[in-house]
C-alpha cells in the first residue's frame, strides 16, 4: 500500500508504521512529495507515475532462525533523517567517515539501528542478523 501527499501528517505516520507490523509480509509506505519539489516539480498534480527504484541500503532484521523479526525497511525510507541531521551538526558524520569512507543519509543501515522505535521490543532484540 502507499500514501502519496503533500504532507504526512504525524498520525497517518503512526498508522503506517502500525500498519507494517500487522500487515507482514505486505509493505505500508508514505511517499511527501515535498521532498521532491526541487527537479521542476511544479504542483503535486504535475505528477503522472510514483515508483520505487534502487534496493540498496535500508534495513532488513532476522532472528537466529533466518526469519523476520519486523517488516523491513526500504532506503528511500525517510524516518531516520532527524538523526542524520544531529549526526552532521555534531561532527559525529565527519568523525566517521575516515571509518566508512560513506556519508550517511537516513536509509543506510547505521541512522536505522539508531532509530529509536527499531530498538524497541518490536523486533530489535529478537534480531541476530
Amino acid at each position: 500500500m502507499l500514501f502519496v501527499a503533500d504532507r504526512i501528517p504525524p498520525e497517518l505516520r503512526k498508522v503506517v508504521e502500525f500498519m507494517n507490523v500487522q500487515m507482514r509480509p505486505a509493505e505500508v509506505l508514505a511517499v511527501e512529495l515535498r521532498q521532491y519539489q526541487g527537479g521542476g516539480l511544479r504542483t503535486p498534480s504535475s505528477i503522472m507515475a510514483v515508483g520505487l527504484t534502487g534496493y540498496g541500503n535500508g534495513l532488513y532484521l532476522l532472528d537466529r532462525h533466518g526469519k523476520p523479526v519486523r517488516n523491513g525497511v526500504l532506503s528511500p525510507d525517510l524516518r531516520a533523517r532527524e538523526i542524520v541531521a544531529r549526526w552532521r551538526a555534531s561532527g559525529l558524520e565527519d568523525a566517521a567517515i575516515p571509518l566508512t569512507y560513506q556519508r550517511q543519509w537516513p536509509g543506510k543501515p547505521a541512522p536505522l539501528l539508531a532509530w529509536p522505535d527499531l530498538n524497541s521490543k518490536l523486533g530489535f532484540a529478537l534480531a541476530t542478523y
